[in-house]
């Protein structure tokens, strides 16, 4: 079993609201106690074996060190990202046993017999800024309202354009550029070189990589995924197309989804299978993509 935001700074979860944001570490170990006594949580844990892992949600919502603006629904919370991450990760290592290393972070591999090997990667701890960040993807530009779908062809955004207006401009054109920017990180050169030299001389017959974001294209508001690092997302991807049996287990988004991790697939010249499977598993204690979809 994978568990990522097993603890939601910015809990909804009924007797909270959004702006009862966690920041302090002893407002994280009240948020963990209060997360973790929710049925669902309590019988998962006492069904099954876990590996403990972050995402944004141990720290705030869409985190990313570099930052200290966070936008919320009620307003933005304003803290110096180095100071949240160092109190999330002490919260964190509280509630979980879990080595922690200032080079690597959370990354760490585990065989499991002749067949198995996973490949527990960490995507919070070394992250270039969103390109998002400051409004730098707002359409229209100072709107506060990032452009919901920048990677998409625009003869898709025109498509989707009588729900969303705005699709009908081209995506800011900075926005796109970061996302693409070659320079931007999701692991950090150092964790990128031993997970790189570690999955290419396994030997086991599995190679499961455990993300804490979805590697595969939705195109839809891509920035804390894969999808807004689209340089870095590529780059594994074709490495990892010379190993065999090779598989993404990943969460984050609330839907249980299957499909090929793609190197493309609205883009000019048509998909491109990258032949890697993910595996997306959806929530235990929140809004599944059924109830949001129904929302919204």
């Amino acid at each position: 079993v994978l568990r990522a935001d097993t603890r939601y700074s910015d809990t909804e979860i009924p007797g909270y609201t959004l702006a009862d944001v966690a920041l302090t570490v002893k407002q994280k170990w009240q948020a963990y106690r209060t997360n973790m006594a929710m049925k669902p949580w309590a019988k998962a844990r006492g069904s099954a074996a876990y590996y403990g892992g972050w995402d944004d949600h141990e720290f705030v919502n869409d985190f990313a060190r570099g930052e200290s603006v966070f936008p919320l629904g009620v307003g933005d919370v304003n803290i110096d990202g180095e100071e949240l991450y160092k109190r999330g990760v002490r919260a964190f290592t509280d509630y979980n046993p879990i080595t922690y290393k200032k080079q690597t972070g959370l990354y760490r591999s585990v065989r499991w017999g002749k067949n198995l090997e996973i490949f527990f990667l960490d995507e919070r701890s070394f992250r270039s800024n969103s390109a998002d960040y400051l409004g730098n993807c707002d359409s229209p530009a100072g709107s506060g309202d990032p452009d919901v779908a920048p990677t998409a062809p625009q003869s898709t955004r025109n498509r989707f354009s009588p729900l969303v207006p705005v699709l009908s401009d081209p995506a800011p054109p900075a926005c796109l550029a970061a996302i693409n920017d070659p320079s931007r990180t999701m692991l950090g050169a150092a964790q990128m070189a031993k997970f790189k030299q570690q999955i290419a001389n396994s030997k086991a017959t599995f190679k499961v990589i455990f993300s804490e974001v979805p590697v595969q294209q939705y195109y839809i508001l891509p920035y804390d995924r894969w999808e807004g690092y689209e340089a870095e997302r590529v780059e594994p991807l074709r490495y990892l197309q010379g190993i065999e049996n090779v598989v993404f287990l990943t969460t984050d988004v609330h839907a249980n989804l299957v499909n090929d991790a793609r190197l493309r697939t609205l883009e000019p010249g048509g998909p491109e299978n990258s032949g890697i499977t993910e595996v997306v598993t959806g929530p235990v204690a929140t809004a599944n993509y059924a109830l949001e979809i129904s929302d919204n």
